[in-house]
């Protein structure tokens, strides 16, 4: 008897003893004989012997003598077959699962083995995910091989390979965030890589490349930037031949704003020759980490200066005023602020003063700019209202009891005041006379008519 595989032909080689005058084999199965009258032949199983899995080979001898019969049962055990599944393209930097492979026959199991340095995640698993090395990468390509176990019987390990081609991708890298002056441009440096060829730099804020195409392009901060504190900007790479597409790659940019100037001083703008311990100060300005006072002559920085908060002596000598500085400094840069204070202030003026008034009438007055003033206070005569008043103007109401008094305006500053009035009184105090002349018997001539003088008209 023999074990033989499936897809394999039988070898026989029989034996006689003695005369024999002819030979036949027959079979119990499907197949064929190469040649069924020699003792040495080859049998082919049939569909049906290999889905059967044994055959009974059956050979017959006649001679003088008489004829004999003999037998040989042949085992069929499947083979292992396998498939490792078509070729495949994939892009660097995927994976590839190799869904088409399959094993069938006497194959119980089979293992995945790699001619690069890839990794499976299961290399027991016929539809198994490899992830391509560095050596693949670089080689483009790499060879799968999937064979299977050792069946039992005769029939021997199967094997299958695929090969997987790796394209080249696109990378690209924009470099780190970094940090500029809002007025400085930005050096930029992108690094290609794989099969990278061209780059293109765009923007999400307003700003200016000097080469949208250029790896080392530099970018000037536009003013949606300088005012939103950072922009993201993007280098995409041209989309290269094959399965790979375009990449990109992100980096933010923040701006370091150049120090702003005052614009909000605190602290008297008039104070007196001589005066010591007065306290100034600028409201914070965003970004500035140094505020440096100084002054014209006459100005003593006593205590604060480097940060918001000071305190000035004044010397007594003979100017209308003083100016004091302030330099607000930042990583960035300087920038100079500069405000005059007065040594006295000018006496309250009207402008286009109205002195007299009609009794139970509103009267607006206005005031000219009394620089270096904190306050304007009004002081209106008896019989009369302030309705409004500030420091430009003020709305007063005279009662119908009004005839005359004193508008009084008093200007004050950091070391005193100043002081002016106004006599007002009102338009008319009396009605006009009876009227003086002939009154009948006028005929064809001028005459001459008279009234006596009305106070206030």
């Amino acid at each position: 008897d023999q074990e033989n595989c499936s897809g394999s032909s039988v070898n026989i080689d029989a034996t006689t003893t003695g005369f024999v005058s002819s030979i036949e084999w027959t079979t119990s199965g499907d197949g064929t004989f190469d040649n069924a009258n020699l003792l040495s032949t080859v049998y082919y199983p049939g569909s049906n012997d290999i889905s059967n899995g044994t055959i009974t080979l059956y050979i017959n001898v006649t001679s003088p003598c008489g004829n004999a019969i003999d037998s040989l049962v042949v085992t069929i055990y499947p083979e292992a077959n396998v498939n490792a599944g078509p070729l495949q393209n994939i892009c660097e930097g995927s994976t590839v699962t190799l869904s088409n492979a399959s094993f069938n026959g006497g194959a119980t199991s089979i293992e995945w083995s790699t001619s690069g340095d890839g990794t499976f995640d299961d290399a027991t698993n016929v539809n198994a995910t490899y992830t391509p090395g560095a050596n693949d990468i670089i080689t483009g390509s790499v060879t799968l091989t999937i064979t299977t176990n050792d069946p039992a019987g005769p029939c021997v390990a199967s094997y299958d390979y695929t090969e997987i081609t790796i394209s080249p991708a696109a990378g690209i890298n924009a470099g780190v965030d970094q940090s500029s002056c809002e007025d400085v441009a930005v050096p930029l440096l992108a690094v290609l890589t794989g099969s990278t060829t061209s780059i293109t730099w765009t923007t999400a804020g307003d700003g200016i490349f000097s080469d949208v195409n250029d790896p080392d392009a530099t970018y000037q901060f536009g003013p949606n930037d300088i005012s939103n504190g950072s922009v993201l900007i993007t280098a995409t790479t041209d989309d290269p031949a094959g399965l790979c597409g375009a990449a990109s790659d992100e980096v933010t940019l923040t701006v370091n704003r150049l120090p702003g100037g005052v614009t909000q001083w605190n602290g008297p703008l008039a104070v007196c020759k001589g005066i010591t311990g007065v306290a100034y100060s600028v409201d914070e300005i965003p970004g500035v980490t140094t505020y440096n006072w100084s002054g014209s002559n006459g100005v003593h920085i006593i205590s604060g200066n480097g940060s918001r908060f000071v305190t000035i002596d004044f010397d007594s000598v003979p100017y209308s005023g003083y100016y004091i500085y302030v330099e607000t400094v930042n990583s960035c840069g300087t920038e100079n602020s500069k405000i005059w204070i007065r040594n006295d202030i000018s006496t309250p003026q009207l402008l286009s003063p109205v002195i007299s008034v009609c009794a139970g009438s509103n009267v607006t007055y206005y005031l000219k700019e009394i620089q270096g003033a904190d306050s304007v206070q009004w002081n209106v005569p008896a019989n009369a209202t302030l309705i409004y008043g500030d420091a430009d103007s003020a709305i007063i109401n005279y009662g119908s009891g009004f005839t005359n008094g004193s508008l009084t305006i008093n200007a004050y500053f950091y070391c005193g005041s100043k002081t002016r009035s106004y006599s007002i009184s009102t338009v008319i105090t009396r009605v006009p006379a009876s009227i003086t002349g002939t009154v009948n018997g006028v005929c064809s001539s001028t005459q001459t008519y008279s009234i006596a003088p009305v106070s206030g008209a």
